[in-house]
């Protein structure tokens, strides 16, 4: 097994991010935003996964500090035109999912949905303005119908 520093050359798959934009038959959309950030969009509002765009190298994440990077977060919520979001979930907290989703939250004004150490996380993370809301497993004793 050969290993290849650095990030794979996609560029022959570049025709599978050719979709069309959304229309008033088909207004939701789907976009990839690298790793496992999805930006889910219908129109009217818009909620992303994750928001991780820092994507610190592998020897800052193994022996350095790693922090949320603003510029390069600008930089991506600008290039994929996000301004504004209802709804940032990461769909757990390590850090290639979680580190940079107070940051986003923050900046496009959505509220911050995860578990607790999301919730942390975020507290951590971003100004004490930034909403956030604590998932917690829904109570399934009342959600059969009782015979």
């Amino acid at each position: 097994m050969r290993v290849k520093l650095g990030r794979p050359d996609i560029s022959a798959y570049a025709a599978r991010f050719a979709v069309p934009r959304a229309s008033e038959a088909s207004p939701l959309t789907v976009t990839f935003l690298g790793v496992t950030t999805l930006l889910v969009d219908d129109g009217r509002s818009a909620i992303m996964t994750d928001g991780f765009f820092s994507r610190p190298g592998l020897l800052a994440t193994g022996v350095g500090r790693i922090a949320p990077n603003a510029v390069r977060i600008e930089r991506c919520l600008a290039k994929a035109g996000v301004s504004r979001l209802e709804a940032v979930l990461p769909v757990h907290s390590h850090y290639d999912h979680a580190l940079d989703s107070a940051a986003v939250a923050e900046r496009t004004g959505a509220t911050l949905v995860g578990g607790r150490s999301t919730a942390n996380i975020g507290r951590g993370t971003a100004s004490r303005t930034n909403k956030i809301v604590v998932a917690t497993p829904a109570n399934r004793s009342h959600s059969a119908p009782t015979r």
